[in-house]
């Protein structure tokens, strides 16, 4: 009965062991991930926003659009099991502005019930130099204290996870060293 209860402990502590190695490991390339992920993202809209050409866009017309509400409570399902839902009309802005004297037209990407942006309002219109195509509004854009933050927030999580996943490994070496470069206390 001894026997069969020391190999349920020794198989539990094994499994223990590897569930917490593989954990860690998961644990710290989640961090790492996030990490890199948040920075380069922060980075390239800093980029973006820093490097790019402004130049005065003017709204030109409102794009109109139905979007359905299948969450709206006040709406009941018909007894023969059709479904309907409310609609709600959204609009979204359309810019002009020129590049070279070259006419570009965008859509904002934020939309709402109302007219965020009024047709004849000026609107500053942000692109890559020699990229118009890839245009946004500035007002859409994220803001440099956010940005700058969430770069900051990512480096130390990253740089946190890898010196904790460093302190890790170098505790892991000394714990079973013994004279002699034994592992075991057997005396073997």
């Amino acid at each position: 009965m001894s026997v069969a209860l020391g190999w349920k402990a020794g198989a539990r502590t094994l499994a223990t062991g590897c569930l917490t190695t593989i954990g860690t490991r998961v644990v710290v390339v989640a961090c790492v991930f996030v990490s890199a992920t948040t920075v380069i993202g922060s980075w390239r809209n800093l980029w973006f926003e820093l490097s790019g050409k402004v130049v005065e866009g003017v709204v030109v017309r409102q794009a109109e659009e139905l979007v359905a509400d299948w969450n709206d409570p006040t709406v009941a399902g018909r007894p023969s099991g059709v479904r309907t839902a409310a609609a709600t009309r959204l609009f979204r802005a359309i810019v002009e502005f020129k590049d070279s004297d070259k006419p570009y037209q965008i859509e904002s990407r934020s939309r709402a019930p109302v007219a965020i942006y009024g047709i004849g309002s000026r609107v500053d219109v942000v692109f890559p130099p020699g990229r118009p195509h890839r245009a946004q509004l500035r007002p859409e854009l994220p803001d440099l204290w956010t940005e700058s933050g969430l770069m900051l927030m990512g480096t130390l999580v990253g740089a946190g996870a890898a010196y904790w996943w460093w302190k890790h490994i170098r505790r892991r070496g000394r714990i079973n060293s013994l004279p002699g470069g034994r592992s075991d206390v057997s005396g073997g």
